[in-house]
């Protein structure tokens, strides 16, 4: 989860720690309860729900959490609160969890910023080898889908191709049986396990299309949240 966020301090770390307890502890005395929003990234979909801040005891904070939630804080070991009252998001680490009674523990607060926030389209990674192929009238490349959003994607491929940013093309990807081909232009090249990472801009340009790709999102989005219901049962 540490690509999903950047520690910042707006003053020294301990008074940021201090001035973050002060705000919690404020929420906690709400009448309408201790309300704030908990938020994680698994495979690149976000995991958000509220939380209730039970109890603050030594820089030490106690919530209970949904039991979606708590699945992904409990492989991350952090999570990131959200509360109107804060001037920042704030990222915690997680000293321990009970997963049947859905209470954590989170310390270490520090103020933090979130960039992928910022991104204009919700993107997911792909766990199945769905073929995707990238042509420019002269060279391609073949690969699986490594994530997607509908204004992206990234390719997975064994073979180093000669492409540099901003080259364009189409790129023609396997949603699950639905074959789907846009125009599109290299963002950035990287590597991931071994393998070369391509990412492009897609140029979406009709409603069809766009269906297409918000249809398999919502379906890879419902499944990663079924993953962690089911992790939670096997706890």
């Amino acid at each position: 989860m540490l690509e999903h966020y950047t520690i910042i301090n707006v003053q020294e770390a301990r008074q940021d720690a201090a001035a973050i307890l002060d705000v919690l502890a404020t929420v906690m005395k709400r009448r309408s309860g201790g309300k704030i929003s908990l938020l994680n990234y698994y495979k690149e979909v976000p995991i958000s729900f509220e939380a209730e801040v039970k109890n603050i005891d030594k820089g030490v904070v106690e919530v209970t959490v949904h039991s979606v939630q708590a699945a992904a804080i409990a492989m991350q070991k952090a999570t990131l609160i959200q509360c109107e009252l804060l001037p920042h998001p704030v990222v915690a680490k997680v000293l321990s969890i009970d997963a049947v009674s859905k209470f954590a523990l989170l310390g270490s607060l520090a103020y933090a910023t979130i960039p992928s926030e910022r991104r204009k389209y919700v993107r997911v990674k792909v766990a199945d080898r769905l073929d995707v192929t990238f042509r420019d009238g002269t060279k391609s490349i073949s690969g699986q889908i490594y994530d997607i959003s509908i204004g992206g994607v990234a390719i997975l491929a064994r073979d180093e191709v000669p492409i540099e940013e901003h080259d364009r093309g189409t790129v023609t990807m396997d949603l699950k049986g639905t074959s789907l081909t846009a125009d599109c232009a290299l963002l950035r090249k990287g590597a991931v396990n071994g393998q070369f990472k391509y990412v492009f801009e897609l140029n979406v340009v009709n409603t069809k299309s766009e269906h297409q790709i918000s249809h398999f999102i919502n379906l890879q989005q419902a499944e990663i949240v079924r993953e962690l219901r089911e992790m939670m049962t096997k706890w």
